[in-house]
């Protein structure tokens, strides 16, 4: 059962979101189309590596698994994990694993979650820390939702690295993104080698 509390800031925290959601949208827009280039090019880099460490392991690819880490946003950061697998998927016993980070976003959701702490403690007295982590599984949504946006796109540039067509892969090859070890996206599958 929910105390009032819990009630409260459930509330507060729809009102904050409906408020400031074109503010925030138009902030990460800015961020993406000023910081695009940059972003693309450490996030081709990432993807890269890890092609070339499966090349070099003689790793036949089945699926490019891209996870966005929840967890990740209680550190102020949004990461994700890109794992390659074998057609054994999640039960192969050696996958190739790499983590990126979108540090371009850290400042923004440091500053977001500070202007929520801003915004509920005039009517909230002493918020909790696990209070703010309620705030912040929002912020995960908005996030995650981002990021598949941008991977939907960048797919088509990830398949087309060299080291990607190196790579060893089925002829059936899967790209997915979604939550790690949950329901996920195919963003590309392949049609043949």
């Amino acid at each position: 059962m929910r105390t009032e509390r819990e009630k409260l800031l459930e509330k507060e925290i729809m009102e904050y979101v409906m408020q400031t959601a074109d503010k925030q949208k138009e902030a990460l827009d800015k961020i993406m189309t000023e910081q695009q280039e940059q972003i693309l090019k450490s996030l081709l880099g990432a993807f890269h590596q890890l092609f070339l460490q499966a090349k070099q392991e003689e790793k036949e690819a089945a699926y490019i698994v891209i996870s966005f880490l929840n967890s990740s946003l209680l550190n102020n950061c949004i990461e994700m994990k890109i794992d390659i697998y074998d057609r054994d998927f999640y039960f192969d016993k050696a996958p190739i694993t790499g983590y990126y980070q979108f540090h371009c976003f850290e400042k923004l959701l440091e500053q977001d979650v500070e202007a929520f702490r801003n915004y509920i403690e005039k009517k909230i007295i002493r918020v909790k820390y696990h209070e703010l982590c309620r705030y912040r599984r929002v912020c995960m949504i908005k996030y995650k939702s981002l990021i598949e946006s941008c991977m939907a796109v960048y797919v088509e540039l990830i398949v087309k690295l060299r080291s990607f067509m190196q790579m060893e892969k089925t002829e059936d090859l899967k790209i997915v993104y979604g939550e790690y070890l949950c329901k996920n996206t195919v963003l590309y599958e392949s049609v043949g080698k």
